[in-house]
């Protein structure tokens, strides 16, 4: 054990602890440096992916707010006085394609300021999924009313014609109707002000970062 002791002691002295210190504080610094370098890149990756989730949302926001609102202009507003409206319209093609929100890249924003702009989001896009239901429900029950009452007569030109239709039958179709209406005035608000609340959000927690700001086009 002593000779050992001697050894160890005979082996520390006769270091060249010159060359060799140098050479062990350069790699301890350098993984440092490697991982604190990683840990900065690590971190502007996943603000950029957030950064970019959140303008995919607002441009998904608004791609659901440009349908409503031309089912809005050029379905509902013809006829948005009009008593007998439920006769009057034709079914409706709507505008297809457009995008949703990706909710699970925004799952920071629980651990946000504002954790409540998740579900705000999540209710802006339902009053759209909402909406386009109901839709997708009144051109069926209009599909089904003209295979089981065909009318006594028809124009060729307008698409229109007389039948003679149940009372229940009716009202099912002005509910349908009148929820379709409902929910569409309830719809564009959300969206749009939705969008607001996004933009505030990006330019709350991501200086210097652009934010989508969106002007309507159709008038």
């Amino acid at each position: 054990m002593c000779d050992w002791v001697i050894n160890f002691w005979s082996w520390v002295t006769a270091m060249n602890w010159h060359s060799v210190i140098p050479s062990l504080f350069g790699a301890f610094f350098g993984a440092l440096g490697a991982y604190f370098v990683g840990r900065f890149k690590e971190k502007r990756d996943e603000k950029n992916r957030r950064h970019t989730a959140l303008h995919a949302t607002q441009y998904a926001l608004y791609s659901q707010w440009s349908v409503i609102e031309d089912m809005r202009k050029n379905f509902l507003n013809p006829f948005l006085k009009d008593p007998d409206r439920h006769f009057k319209q034709l079914q409706y093609f709507r505008v297809v394609g457009e995008l949703n929100v990706p909710f699970e890249e925004l799952t920071f924003i629980i651990d946000s300021k504002t954790p409540n702009l998740l579900q705000e989001i999540h209710i802006a896009e339902k009053r759209f999924t909402s909406s386009i239901d109901l839709l997708n429900k009144l051109n069926q029950k209009r599909i089904e009313i003209q295979d089981k009452y065909p009318p006594k007569s028809f124009d060729m030109t307008t698409g229109r014609g007389e039948i003679d239709v149940p009372r229940y039958e009716i009202y099912r179709l002005k509910v349908l109707t009148d929820l379709l209406y409902d929910e569409v005035d309830k719809a564009l608000p959300d969206l749009w002000n939705t969008n607001g609340l996004v933009f505030d959000f990006i330019k709350a927690n991501f200086k210097g970062r652009k934010a989508a700001k969106f002007v309507s086009a159709l008038k």
